[in-house]
């Protein structure tokens, strides 16, 4: 079974040959889109069907709480107030 960092790899694989592809920017080179273009619109519409993908994982069965325990247990591990709510919906319920 793949890794979480495995998975989080692959899909940011994707991401960057997306934006090259629709940016017409070969890889290895910098890329970026413009907000408001038409490439921006199919660029999030495509993302968002690589990030809707199946995974293989297995659910994590832990709380809210403990997700921010165990990533404040290294003092390596920050996580800005942004960060952290981006993350709670997923615990909401």
């Amino acid at each position: 079974m793949r890794s979480v960092s495995a998975e989080y790899d692959i899909a940011e694989k994707q991401r960057v040959a997306l934006i090259h592809e629709l940016s017409g920017v070969p890889e290895g080179q910098p890329a970026s889109i413009e907000a408001g273009t038409p490439e921006i619109y199919e660029y999030s519409r495509r993302f968002m069907e690589i990030l809707e993908t199946n995974s293989d994982l297995e659910p994590l069965s832990m709380s809210f709480g403990e997700v921010l325990e165990a990533i404040s247990a290294n003092q390596e591990n920050v996580l800005s107030p942004e960060a952290i709510g981006l993350l709670e919906p997923f615990f909401a319920g």
